[in-house]
């Protein structure tokens, strides 16, 4: 019988550059677990990309943070340092997918949890690589790998579309509660808190935006995050006296604006993290989202917000008209999303990621080792 008691030691493997704080959903995930664990005695390092002037080894929050190579090149990295450094060092990988995994099992000799989240990602020529490692390559890779993700929807694919047998394990996102509720602003104020980069996002909140102005003169519209090419875009489509922006806000700053938000919005119609409906749930804010792996089964529908089609915008705006219009609906769907959200916390999420993986990895109790000697 295998020892579930004692620190684990966690080697994770992300291909994207980690600034040392979770930015987007995967990374606020992963940042947020990893957080826990070390408060709990376990180890943790994160192996990801670098930037051309960006730091090659950090640590946060007791969470070794080392960067090597670019989005590509830092698969080949990963494979080189584990063979040469991390070897007989660590209990447990956690292969993250992002464009294709690390594929670990090819040449690790430890447990492997490919974490594969539900995002999808359109790469042109690359798409029938891309399907033939969806299908082929890691159903047979990670036979024998555990298996998570944040998502029911996403789980049934991984089970029949990729046949991947061995347990899969859906262990949703969760957030920090609020404890102080922030005052509504005084006219209607709408977020878009959520990935605005795909065409029929963007389209869909277009139009949806200018059928609530034919009712809701005065309403706003936030964009969180958005980068400078969409901005310019969304400028040129909509009033601008009605549209801003806001980038690099604090979690401080996000939770009050969210928090000033009589509805968050998400018309995007690929597969994200339900930590964004989480978010503004937390803050008293219900959302109207696209029916979308992830998000959408995060949303109670017709009470912590609505849940629409992919794409259509009449629907969309009747969705938030009725609850800027009705102050009963609103106030009932603010205190229900509250309720809501407290179901769920990083806390709870984090515990039962470590359960899983010491359900089928054996810890070992080792000296724990400095950072200097992995930034060597």
């Amino acid at each position: 019988m295998r020892d579930k008691s004692g620190p684990v030691s966690v080697l994770i493997f992300y291909p994207r550059y980690l600034p040392g704080t979770g930015k987007s959903p995967v990374e606020l995930y992963l940042y947020e677990l990893a957080k826990r664990w070390v408060n709990e005695g376990n180890r943790v390092t994160i192996f990801c990309s670098n930037l051309k002037k960006g730091t090659s080894f950090s640590e946060q929050d007791g969470i070794q943070i080392l960067r090597r190579g670019s989005s590509f090149s830092v698969y080949i990295w990963a494979a080189l340092h584990y063979l040469t450094q991390f070897k007989g060092k660590y209990d447990v990988i956690i292969d993250c997918e992002h464009r294709f995994p690390f594929f670990t099992p090819l040449y690790a000799d430890l447990p492997v949890i490919y974490f594969a989240h539900p995002f999808v990602h359109e790469l042109g020529r690359l798409n029938r690589l891309l399907k033939f490692i969806e299908t082929t390559l890691i159903p047979r890779v990670y036979r024998h790998a555990g298996v998570v993700t944040l998502s029911t929807a996403h789980k049934k694919v991984l089970t029949k579309k990729l046949r991947l047998l061995r347990s899969i394990k859906t262990i949703f996102p969760g957030t920090v509660r609020n404890k102080q509720v922030t005052k509504k602003s005084k006219h209607p104020l709408i977020v878009y808190n959520g990935n605005l980069a795909h065409e029929l996002a963007f389209e869909c909140l277009v139009k949806t935006f200018r059928k609530v102005l034919i009712q809701r003169p005065r309403a706003t519209l936030t964009i969180l995050d958005p980068n400078k090419k969409l901005a310019q875009e969304l400028k040129k489509e909509l009033p601008v006296q009605s549209v801003t922006f806001a980038s690099q806000l604090s979690d401080e700053q996000k939770t009050r604006l969210l928090g000033r938000a009589w509805v968050a919005v998400n018309t995007s119609p690929i597969a994200e993290s339900g930590s964004t409906v989480l978010e503004a749930n937390s803050c008293g804010t219900p959302v109207v989202c696209a029916d979308t792996p992830g998000v959408s089964e995060l949303v109670r529908n017709g009470l912590s917000g609505f849940v629409v089609p992919v794409g259509d915008d009449y629907a969309f705006a009747r969705a938030i008209n009725r609850i800027l219009s009705h102050t009963y609906i609103r106030e009932r769907m603010e205190n229900l999303a509250i309720a809501w959200a407290e179901k769920f916390s990083w806390e709870t999420t984090a515990h039962q990621f470590l359960k899983f993986i010491k359900s089928f990895t054996r810890p070992r109790v080792r000296p724990r080792r400095t950072s200097t000697s992995l930034a060597r």
